[in-house]
């Protein structure tokens, strides 16, 4: 009774196309099948496992945990561990989409040292982006070199979109732990990145986030620079969304007239709080508007 339920389960979630009711089907063949198996063996943990694999398809990640992990368990039981390696990968999946960040990280580097075959570069790709993601959930350093380690990877790939994601992901968690010297150097080679990716917006947000970290970093004069650049990538924003290019456009008015204030230059720092407000407001954005205004009546208030 178990084996056809399985095959059924098999080919359903892998040839078939389906929706909400396939995995309820799905989920009904896996109870039929663990119904009829009542001891230990392979086929409960593979029951185990095409339970919880339809649990985390169907977006419920919380309700698969439990599928998963027995399926891991039998699996070891059973001395399969190949199949219990790989889906440590799937259990740390669902550990960090239900929100439960500690337990995927330490799946995740559980898995790790067992997926060194030829075969488990794809597994093992992906368990290291968990453990990053969950790491950077949980606000560890370690994070950002995750996500460094997996640029390089991505780099040799000839991946420039991949590259400059996973550094804009380390600069973000370096800037989170107020390591903002490290981080505008992240997000300066993730310009660089996205740049040779060919796309505007992130070249022009990671040049601007690296000029903010200058500036918290206490290189002022660096962050001058940096912030021009943000500027000068402007133009290759796409001329087909206006309301994308003025908005970006008005961030890095916002973000140049923090800068130039801090530097001393007010009237260049007016100049571009001016424009800020008149984008954001360009484009209804109330609040934004309220804080470059702000920021405005401060600059012309240290000018006197």
């Amino acid at each position: 009774m178990a084996r056809p339920a399985l095959m059924l389960v098999q080919t359903l979630t892998r040839f078939v196309p389906g929706g909400a009711d396939q995995a309820d089907e799905v989920l009904g063949l896996a109870d039929e099948a663990l119904a009829a198996l009542t001891g230990p063996s392979p086929l409960r943990a593979m029951a185990h496992t095409e339970r919880g694999l339809a649990l985390l398809a169907a977006d419920r990640p919380a309700d698969a945990v439990a599928d998963l992990a027995e399926g891991v368990a039998g699996w070891t039981a059973e001395g399969l561990h190949p199949q219990a390696v790989g889906l440590r990968v799937d259990l740390a999946a669902a550990y960090h989409a239900a929100g439960r960040h500690l337990e995927a990280a330490e799946v995740a580097e559980e898995a790790l040292p067992a997926l060194t075959g030829p075969d488990d570069a794809e597994s093992a790709h992906r368990a290291r982006l968990i453990l990053a993601h969950a790491q950077k959930e949980m606000g560890e350093e370690e994070a950002a070199a995750g996500f460094a380690a997996l640029a390089e990877d991505a780099a040799k790939a000839g991946r420039h979109d991949a590259v400059a994601h996973f550094l804009e992901e380390a600069g973000g968690v370096l800037t989170a732990l107020d390591m903002d010297a490290l981080a505008a150097e992240r997000y300066a080679a993730s310009a660089e990145a996205y740049e040779e990716a060919g796309d505007p917006y992130g070249t022009v947000r990671t040049r601007r986030r690296a000029a903010l970290c200058l500036l918290w970093s206490g290189d002022t004069a660096a962050a001058v620079t940096a912030a021009e650049e943000a500027r000068a990538a402007l133009p290759g924003l796409p001329a087909g969304n206006e309301p994308a290019r003025i908005w970006e456009t008005a961030l890095v008015a916002f973000d140049q007239a923090r800068i130039l204030a801090e530097a001393g230059r007010l009237e260049d720092a007016e100049s571009c709080a001016s424009a800020a407000v008149d984008g954001f407001s360009t484009l209804d954005e109330t609040e934004p508007a309220e804080q470059a205004e702000q920021l405005r009546q401060q600059i012309r208030a240290a000018m006197g």
